[in-house]
Order: structure tokens, then C-alpha cells, then sequence
């Protein structure tokens, strides 16, 4: 594949998957007022601080070894669960450890708990997986697989606030 096709292929699919982000922000604002946006990016930000705090810069290491043909797809993969399940055990005990202190109207513990265990580990698998493909020359599959997950979200946000009212649409979201 030629640079230029790789280049339009990533360029396409991260534009639509910006789009659709965008989309799926939107969306999730109005349907779960400022309260519940609030809530929803508090966690998600928090989630996504613990994450980056374990990629240790692995990202930039697993491209140059896997590039360079000094480290397999299933040493990589090894690698990238393996981090993710510290980070999910270290990222679980510190939410535990800070519940009291952050509290989320609406939210109960396990709902939190399973939220942030779902964005820490999408997260790291997100940036990690994606940082391989970049490697084997295939950097437009992960914004493809974004842009699917978008719309899924979209699609599942709506069926739920139709089909749940108030606490309970607020409840489903975070679980979805």
C-alpha cells in the first residue's frame, strides 16, 4: 500500500470518527443534563488520567521494537494485558480509596466502579492496540473501530433514554 493511500485511509477515518464524537457528545449532554455531564466527564477524565499514567510511554517502545521486527504480535499483545491488568487493580484501588471523597449523585458504587474499570481498560487497550497497528502499517483500523463504537453508543443512548426515564436513563448510560 502506498503512503498516500495509507495517509487518505487514516485521514478519512479519523475525520469521521471526530464526527461522530462530536455526535455522540452532543448527545450525551442533552440527554443527561449538566448534572449528569458533569458526573459522566468527571469520571471519564479521571479514568482516563489513571490510564495514561501506565502507558509509561509504552506506546512510543511497542512501535519502534514491533517496526523494527524485535518484538512478536504476541509479545505485544502479552504486554499490553498485562499492563492493563495492573492498571485495572492499581486504577480499582484507588477509586475505592477516593469514593468518600468524590461523590456521584445518582451513581452507586458498583455502577462507578464498573464504568471506571470499562474506560481504564478501553482506554489503555484503545492506545496500546492502536500504537501496534500503527507499526504493521495499519493505522486506519483502530478510528474505523472508533467510528463503529461511536454510532453503537449513539444508537444505544437513544434505545435507553426511550426506553428509561430520569435516575434510571442516568444508571444505564454510565453502564453502557
Amino acid at each position: 500500500m502506498s503512503f498516500a493511500n495509507v495517509l487518505y485511509k487514516s485521514f478519512y477515518w479519523r475525520a469521521i470518527q471526530t464526527a461522530s464524537s462530536f455526535l455522540l457528545n452532543i448527545l450525551l449532554a442533552r440527554l443527561l443534563q449538566s448534572t449528569g455531564s458533569a458526573e459522566f466527564y468527571s469520571l471519564l477524565y479521571w479514568s482516563g488520567l489513571v490510564a495514561s499514567f501506565f502507558t509509561f510511554g509504552l506506546d512510543i517502545g511497542l512501535n519502534y521494537f514491533v517496526t523494527r521486527g524485535l518484538l512478536t504480535l504476541a509479545a505485544a499483545r502479552r504486554i499490553i494485558l498485562g499492563i492493563t491488568a495492573l492498571a485495572l487493580i492499581a486504577g480499582t484501588g484507588v477509586l475505592l480509596a477516593l469514593h468518600s471523597w468524590v461523590p456521584h449523585a445518582g451513581l452507586s458504587l458498583g455502577t462507578m466502579l464498573f464504568f471506571v474499570v470499562c474506560q481504564i481498560a478501553g482506554t489503555l487497550l484503545t492506545t496500546l492496540a492502536g500504537t501496534v497497528f500503527t507499526a504493521v502499517g495499519r493505522n486506519h483500523e483502530p478510528a474505523k473501530l472508533a467510528v463503529y463504537g461511536n454510532v453503537g453508543m449513539i444508537l444505544l443512548a437513544v434505545a435507553d433514554y426511550c426506553f428509561f426515564a430520569g435516575g434510571q436513563a442516568l444508571q444505564h448510560l454510565f453502564i453502557l
